[in-house]
């Protein structure tokens, strides 16, 4: 997927990160960059282990 694309995170465990921008995956790392952006135009990175992630949807509201 293009970075920038708006994704829905589903993880095991049943945790979730909803609309978030997908910003790129490290295959040496298996780690997945995202960025959850906040009400004030504030956005926090969010790294998630891709081993504990079960899918990854594309999100609607694009």
């Amino acid at each position: 997927m293009e970075p920038g694309t708006l994704v829905d995170v589903l993880l095991s465990g049943g945790g979730s990160f909803l609309g978030v921008l997908f910003i790129r995956l490290d295959p040496k790392t298996c780690c997945a960059y995202f960025l959850e952006v906040g009400d004030a135009a504030a956005a926090t990175p969010v790294v998630i282990d891709c081993q504990k992630i079960d899918g990854i949807r594309r999100n609607p509201v694009a």
